[in-house]
């Protein structure tokens, strides 16, 4: 389960595609606005689909001192069999540093569903801690993200990642992810414990537009999915973002 509308914010490794990015910068405050907007023909979290197959619309910004504090803002349409949930608007907060020659990311996502009137539960947070390391032309990325109540009266949850981005000839991006989501209440959430993960390619197209196509998937079966639903299922994702 989770998000409708625009994706706003930088959670890391939660992405399915590197958005682009425009940077405001304000250096009397020590401020740095980052900001982004893109359509998606799905929106995947974590390899299944949120807006039951359907295009997304997604925003993203964060704005962050130099001092490495930030907060940010992620919002993007949803689309949840049996529910009105129909947004999903998150806020994060957490701080960027750089320790042993790693780039650090701690931070606390609050996912949050605007309008939803069903049974309590699908809001939750989550604790993140993420790392990136670059060896030209290549860049290692891993992330832990920890929640005492995950969506949905299901316990606790728990995932764990890792990436890979290889940069290529004529500005093009490669970009492969495995994760593995545990959940506490299988029987709550609809689908096992699960892998999963993806590989795109992505590159500049012109001015502020870059576009994205890959591939993704779970280890979850049909029959495993939320009642036999094919959210799960392997797929094609293609996007195009714009940073202002």
């Amino acid at each position: 389960m989770r998000r409708l509308l625009a994706a706003l914010l930088v959670g890391g490794l939660l992405a399915a595609a590197t958005p682009a990015r425009a940077q405001l910068e304000m250096p009397q405050a020590g401020l740095t606005l980052n900001a982004s907007l893109t359509v998606a023909t799905d929106y995947l979290f974590r390899g299944i689909s949120q807006t039951r197959e359907r295009f997304a619309v997604q925003g993203a910004f964060d704005l962050e001192h130099s001092s490495g504090l930030y907060i940010g803002a992620f919002v993007s349409n949803v689309a949840f069999a049996g529910t009105n949930a129909r947004q999903e608007v998150d806020f994060l907060v957490g701080w960027r540093f750089e320790a042993a020659g790693i780039n650090w990311d701690a931070g606390v996502i609050f996912y949050t569903y605007p309008g939803y009137t069903g049974p309590p539960g699908l809001d939750y947070v989550e604790f993140a801690l993420t790392a990136k390391r670059e060896f030209e032309p290549v860049t290692l990325s891993a992330g832990v993200y920890f929640s005492p109540r995950f969506t949905g009266g299901t316990g606790q949850g728990f995932y764990v990642q890792g990436g890979i981005e290889v940069a290529l000839p004529f500005d093009f991006t490669l970009k492969g992810t495995l994760g593995y989501q545990f959940i506490e209440r299988n029987d709550r959430f609809g689908a096992p414990d699960y892998w999963n993960w993806g590989i795109a390619l992505s590159r500049p197209v012109i001015g502020p537009l870059s576009a994205s196509v890959g591939f993704y998937g779970t280890s979850i079966s049909r029959s495993e999915c939320f009642g036999g639903a094919q959210l799960c299922r392997p797929r094609v994702l293609a996007s195009l973002t714009a940073a202002f």
